[in-house]
């Protein structure tokens, strides 16, 4: 037995793009963040341990 069902529709040219464009503007944005997320997590991790910083 199949779970849901299959929905298919035709998207403007112009419209895909716009979509893949903002996709990727928001992938870009989201690898920012987990960035400053990791750097977050190294300043504390020095601070706790006391080991120095790169830059």
């Amino acid at each position: 037995m199949r779970m849901g069902s299959e929905l298919r529709f035709v998207v403007p040219l112009k419209m895909w793009n716009e979509l893949n464009d903002n996709y990727r503007k928001l992938q870009e944005k989201l690898s920012v963040f987990q960035g400053i997320q990791e750097g977050l997590a190294e300043v504390k991790r020095a601070r706790k341990t006391g080991e120095e910083l790169r830059n």
